[in-house]
């Protein structure tokens, strides 16, 4: 059974910790203790999605949690950062709170969901946020460049038991997944005469909904639901059309779709210096994907 919800919900309807929720009028300028005040509006799921809640998560020194659910209450107390929808500022517990969602409406543990609606139909069998031990050998290494010399960097090992499955990041995958996730995506929500999302959600997906804010890593990018949108002119730096819709990630990685060109591209790298948005090396191979396109 599919979850569903409207995107103007909101959060609170589904996840009551979120009740009552406060602003700090001062945001991060004046530490948290500013005279807490009610935002004009609660949160939305919306919000969640485009990063524009204003969502703070817990501090890091809180001790460990043991779910998701108990991380999403924790988050639910804190004050916002500013007043819902009035700027965009990336919340990866944002987006743990949309997982947490998910958990309620649909009754199914997240890393379940992804499984049963997403991974399975799609084919995606190397995708997954615990390894299974006989695939362990076929996680790549990661480097940090020092200095212009790769060395190899102690990153945690895949197994299960050591973190949550988080919503904000920490899957596992291969080009091959994400390319057909991507595949998926660039025609209209089906992919080998299975339908994973509808043809409307995907465009409202990939639309650029947050206006004029300054949003997402580079130049000229709006955010839709969970993809920044390229919405001038000034985003075709890289030669992409407007409308060209991508995810960067940790390691340097990066995926994007220019529907204009019938372009789907994926770039791992396996580096710790930073994540793929705005990385040169990133830029420069997108480019030449997009000059190699002989009209």
């Amino acid at each position: 059974m599919r979850a569903a919800f409207s995107l103007i919900d909101p959060v609170e309807k589904y996840l009551p910790e979120f009740k009552g929720q406060k602003l700090n009028p001062c945001g991060e300028r004046a530490g948290y203790a500013c005279g807490l005040v009610a935002p004009h509006r609660p949160v939305n799921i919306e919000d969640l999605m485009k990063h524009t809640s204003g969502m703070r998560a817990p501090e890091s020194s809180d001790p460990p949690v043991a779910s998701l659910a108990e991380l999403v209450a924790r988050a639910g107390k804190m004050p916002l950062l500013f007043e819902p929808g009035t700027r965009w500022d990336y919340s990866n517990i944002g987006y743990d709170t949309l997982g947490r969602i998910i958990e309620v409406v649909s009754g199914k543990p997240y890393d379940q969901y992804l499984h049963d609606t997403i991974f399975e139909p799609l084919g995606m069998q190397d995708t997954f946020f615990y390894v299974p031990g006989e695939k362990l050998s076929r996680v790549a290494s990661v480097y940090t460049d020092v200095n212009g010399t790769l060395k190899k960097a102690d990153i945690r090992e895949p197994q299960r038991g050591r973190d949550l499955p988080s919503p904000a990041g920490g899957l596992f995958s291969t080009a091959h997944d994400l390319f057909r996730l991507n595949e998926m995506m660039r025609n209209h929500g089906a992919l080998d005469g299975t339908r994973v999302l509808s043809a409307a959600a995907v465009e409202l997906m990939t639309t650029s909904l947050t206006g004029d804010l300054k949003a997402g890593w580079a130049p000229a990018m709006g955010h839709g639901l969970g993809w920044e949108v390229v919405r001038n002119p000034d985003g075709m730096y890289r030669y992409n059309s407007i409308g060209t819709y991508a995810k960067g990630g940790a390691y340097r990685t990066y995926e994007w779709v220019d529907p204009a060109k019938d372009l789907v591209g994926i770039i791992l790298m396996q580096r710790t210096n930073g994540g793929g948005d705005v990385a040169d090396e990133i830029n420069t191979f997108m480019a030449m994907a997009a000059a190699a396109i002989e009209q």
